[in-house]
C-alpha cells in the first residue's frame, strides 16, 4: 500500500463525486522515464501495430496520431508500469476490491481539435458484472479547459449505466443517450503532467475541442475488480457495433484476437 496520498480523502471524494484528482502521481523522475517510454514508443513500436491499435487522422501523416490502445500488449515496459505502477495500489482503494489491470490506453487531441470526446460512461465499454472498475486518465501535457480538458458529471456515478449508442467518433465508439453535457453539474479536470485524475467506471465524463496550438495528450490505465466477472451478452454487443463503425473506416479489428 502506497503511503505517498492520503487515501481516506481520495477515497472519500471517489465515492462522493465519482471521481478524484491525484496531484503528483508520478513525481518529475518517474514522469520522466514515463515520458520517455511514451516517445520511444511512438517512434518504435507503432509503426509495426495494425489500424485498429494505432488512430491516425491520416495514416500518411505521423503527426495526426490520435489514439494508442493497450500499450501493455505491445511493450514490456508499459505492461510493467500497468500491473505495478503505484496507481494499482489506489485503485485497490478506492474500489474497495483487488485490482485486476486490463489495459493502458493513449490519448492526444492535436493543436485545434475541434473533435470532441463524446459524453460516456467506461462501465458500458468494460461490461462488468458486478459494475466494479475504475480508470486513472495521468497526464502527459499541460491539460486544461481551453485545450480540451476532462469534464465530468459529479454524482453520476449513482445512477447507474445508461445507454449508449454508435457515437461515429474514432476511439469512442459509444457516446451515451439523451444526456446533455449543459444541464449536468460538470467539472473540469484542469491537470499538471504527472497528476492523474482516477474515476468509478459509472461515472460520466466526456471532454471538449481543443482551442489551442499545443497538443492535450494523456494515458489511461484501468482494472476490474477481481470480484466480478464478463458480461459475455453486453460484451458481445459492444464488440459488434465496434467492428461495424470501424469497417466503415476500413479497420480490421484485432481485439479479439490473440
Amino acid at each position: 500500500m502506497t503511503t505517498e496520498f492520503d487515501l481516506d480523502a481520495l477515497r472519500k471524494s471517489y465515492e462522493e463525486d465519482g471521481f478524484v484528482i491525484i496531484r503528483n502521481l508520478l513525481n518529475p523522475e518517474e514522469f520522466k522515464e514515463f515520458s520517455d517510454n511514451l516517445d520511444r514508443y511512438v517512434s518504435e513500436v507503432v509503426p509495426t501495430l495494425p489500424k485498429d491499435q494505432a488512430f491516425f487522422d491520416d495514416y500518411s501523416k505521423p503527426e495526426t496520431l490520435r489514439k494508442m490502445q493497450s500499450l501493455n500488449r505491445h511493450d514490456e515496459w508499459f505492461e510493467n508500469f500497468m500491473q505495478n505502477g503505484k496507481h494499482v495500489a489506489i485503485q485497490e482503494y478506492l474500489m474497495r476490491d483487488k485490482c485486476d489491470p486490463q489495459g493502458l490506453e493513449w490519448f492526444n487531441k492535436l493543436p485545434y481539435d475541434k473533435s470532441a470526446t463524446p459524453a460516456h460512461q467506461d462501465g458500458f465499454y468494460w461490461c462488468r458484472k458486478p459494475n466494479i472498475a475504475s480508470g486513472i486518465w495521468i497526464a502527459v501535457d499541460e491539460v486544461e479547459i481551453a485545450n480540451g480538458c476532462l469534464w465530468y458529471a459529479r454524482g453520476s456515478h449513482k445512477n447507474g449505466i445508461g445507454d449508449h449508442g454508435a457515437s461515429g467518433v474514432l476511439g469512442f465508439s459509444q457516446g451515451l443517450l439523451g444526456f446533455d453535457p449543459e444541464k449536468a453539474d460538470g467539472v473540469p479536470i484542469e491537470l499538471h503532467p504527472g497528476d492523474a485524475v482516477a474515476h468509478s467506471s459509472s461515472t460520466i465524463h466526456w471532454s471538449g475541442v481543443n482551442t489551442t496550438n499545443r497538443t492535450r495528450r494523456g494515458v489511461a490505465t484501468f482494472c476490474y475488480g477481481a470480484s466480478t466477472e464478463r458480461d459475455d451478452e453486453a460484451y458481445n454487443r459492444y464488440k459488434q457495433s465496434l467492428a461495424e463503425q470501424l469497417a466503415k473506416r476500413g479497420i480490421e479489428s484485432t481485439s479479439n484476437k490473440p
